[in-house]
């Protein structure tokens, strides 16, 4: 607090100064290297912010990809492939939307302790596998264009 003081201290024997004044984009007060910065971090913020997309739209996408049917990630087998795509859309779903796990789960007919278990490995995956992650994240970058981001509400 005593640096602000201090700031505004300084400032009261300076009068009016127009650099104060100057709005930029009809949005930011502040210079042009504050506005970059400002810039910059909102466009990180928005690349993260999850987007509104169904888990059946994800899970589309997946099976689209793998070149399978939607069967194959959705029917009650074991299979190793369709495990396999099921941890696939419970990430990306995650990753583009904001999805939950429960909600991945229950939308795939599958227990959450066996999803949570699948995704881990998946991640686990990803950090060896520099192709696989390529691959997912052009993917959530696909599902994300041109949809709307998904706000969360604060309790005010």
């Amino acid at each position: 607090m005593r640096p602000y003081r201090q700031f505004i201290g300084d400032g009261m024997t300076d009068g009016h100064r127009q650099e104060y004044y100057e709005v930029k984009e009809q949005q930011y007060l502040g210079d042009d290297g504050f506005v970059e910065v400002v810039h910059q971090t909102v466009d990180e913020q928005e690349e993260s912010r999850p987007v509104k997309i169904a888990m059946g739209d994800v899970v589309q996408e997946i099976v689209r990809g793998a070149g399978v049917s939607d069967n194959v990630v959705l029917n009650k087998g074991r299979g190793r492939i369709g495990s396999r795509l099921r941890a696939e859309a419970a990430y990306v779903g995650r990753e583009v939307g904001g999805i939950s796990l429960t909600e991945a789960a229950k939308y795939l007919g599958r227990d959450l302790s066996t999803m949570s278990l699948a995704l881990k490995r998946l991640e686990d995956e990803l950090g060896s596998d520099g192709e696989q992650r390529k691959r997912l994240d052009r993917l959530c970058d696909r599902l994300r264009q041109g949809r709307r981001r998904k706000y969360q509400l604060s309790k005010a």
